[in-house]
């Protein structure tokens, strides 16, 4: 019986003393993260990272954008505020990724270390294919027909398509049109009309208007390259074409100053 309790008072002692040396080094850590010792051997420690970076010639010296067309090299900048002579390993390579896709016009970013000490980052840019007027403001749609957030680009070349609802359909119109040389080369807006079809305005005859039908567009006009074509339309005095109509064709006469 003596022996056992002596066994425990030896685990009791021994408890005691790890208790005390934990004790110890969770108050030393403590004492360590909250001392200015810490504060400078990190600092110590930055400063040669930093140093060694240099000697190894392994700090940022050169950004190299490529791909840029719109996207105005100022704002590429900005959104990355990189550092000269900072450590290139220091480079965030994922959050300039973010930053950059960020920008209007940016469709696609790829961004590659260069060692000793470049940065290349290369941008693949949306292609516009129209541009969308609503409620007075104007904005670019891109190849999928989504709006691209810059009011400022005016692209005169391109297709004006106008109404709320216009971006969803105008990928579909453009590339039905693509079909009608005849007729594409002319159309210089596209107006959605009711959410349900398109009204064509064309420079030829004093900016005729052409009344798609809500349905079957491509027979529509099918029928009316067919009427260029045979017909002379567009040298005649009219000022409208009705495609509504199933298979006729509806003209409305103007006159021609």
């Amino acid at each position: 019986m003596r022996r056992v309790k002596k066994k425990k008072q030896t685990i009791s002692l021994k408890s005691k003393v790890w208790f005390l040396i934990v004790l110890a080094l969770i108050g030393g850590g403590v004492w360590f993260y909250r001392s200015e010792y810490k504060n400078r051997l990190v600092k110590e420690a930055q400063e040669s990272y930093v140093g060694l970076m240099e000697k190894m010639q392994l700090v940022l010296k050169k950004v190299k954008v490529k791909g840029h067309i719109r996207t105005e090299l100022k704002d590429i900048h900005q959104v990355t505020n990189l550092s000269q002579s900072m450590p290139i390993f220091d480079v965030d390579l994922k959050e300039i990724h973010e930053k950059i896709s960020a920008l209007p016009w940016i469709k696609s970013v790829l961004i590659e270390r260069q060692l000793p000490s470049s940065l290349v980052i290369t941008v693949m840019e949306k292609t516009p294919i129209a541009m969308w007027q609503n409620n007075k403001k104007y904005m670019p749609l891109d190849e999928e027909g989504h709006p691209i957030p810059d009011e400022k680009t005016k692209l005169s070349d391109l297709i004006l398509v106008v109404g709320g609802d216009a971006p969803e359909h105008t990928v579909e119109l453009l590339n039905t049109l693509k079909n009608y040389p005849l007729i594409r080369e002319r159309v210089k807006s596209a107006v959605r009309v009711g959410n349900r079809r398109w009204n064509l305005r064309l420079d030829a005859v004093d900016g005729l208007v052409v009344e798609l039908p809500e349905k079957d567009v491509a027979n529509a006009l099918e029928r009316l390259q067919k009427s260029i074509q045979e017909d002379k339309l567009f040298q005649k005095d009219i000022t409208s074409v009705n495609l509504r109509e199933g298979d006729r064709l509806i003209v409305t006469t103007g006159g021609k100053k």
